[in-house]
């Protein structure tokens, strides 16, 4: 499954490409506006947690971002250059993702709402 984001690893510059979901993690690759290929792997156990990012600094393009904060390193930063509603259902299936990796649990009942919200603002 692959998806077309702009992303950026901690305060990084931008980087446009695609995310595609791996069978143990994900890879996000891409090239910077100067040409920069720029490539990150992730095993979803290196995953610490996943929410939406909307504070000034945390959007992507003035938009919502998906956080995915790391036990080791910088959070990345990445948004759908489509549908935005991607952030959600991206959102949704790495936390369950992560969840069944032993990280962090995401208590669907609580976290979707305040999601949700995020998303509308």
């Amino acid at each position: 499954m692959s998806y077309a984001v702009i992303w950026r690893d901690g305060e990084g510059r931008p980087v446009a490409g695609k995310l595609e979901l791996t069978g143990a993690g994900f890879l996000l690759e891409g090239r910077r506006a100067e040409g920069e290929v720029v490539q990150v792997t992730l095993a979803f156990t290196e995953l610490a947690a996943v929410r939406v990012g909307r504070a000034p600094l945390e959007r992507m393009n003035g938009r919502p971002s998906l956080i995915l904060e790391r036990h080791r390193g910088p959070p990345l930063h990445l948004s759908p250059l489509s549908d935005l509603g991607l952030v959600l259902e991206l959102g949704e299936m790495l936390a369950e993702l992560l969840a069944a990796t032993d990280g962090r649990s995401w208590d669907r009942t609580s976290d979707l709402p305040r999601v949700k919200r995020a998303l509308s603002r």
